[in-house]
């Protein structure tokens, strides 16, 4: 398969202020996944399902907390 392990490529505390906002749409113009996807670089033609939830990757281990460290 590969790593699909993307980031999101914005600074620390404007991914964290926007996730607190509750802006996750706003989110994706940092998303390195919509990037690549949007310059047809990867999974062309592949559509993704509506996601309106907060980036999961680096919560505080059993928490609903983002990443406190």
């Amino acid at each position: 398969m590969g790593d699909l392990n993307y980031r999101v490529l914005a600074k620390e505390h404007i991914a964290k202020q926007m996730i607190n906002n509750g802006e996750i749409t706003e989110l994706f113009a940092f998303d390195q996944f919509t990037q690549e996807k949007n310059a047809t670089r990867i999974f062309q033609g592949f559509v993704e399902g509506k996601v309106d939830f907060a980036p999961t990757y680096k919560f505080d281990v059993g928490t609903n907390r983002y990443d406190t460290r």
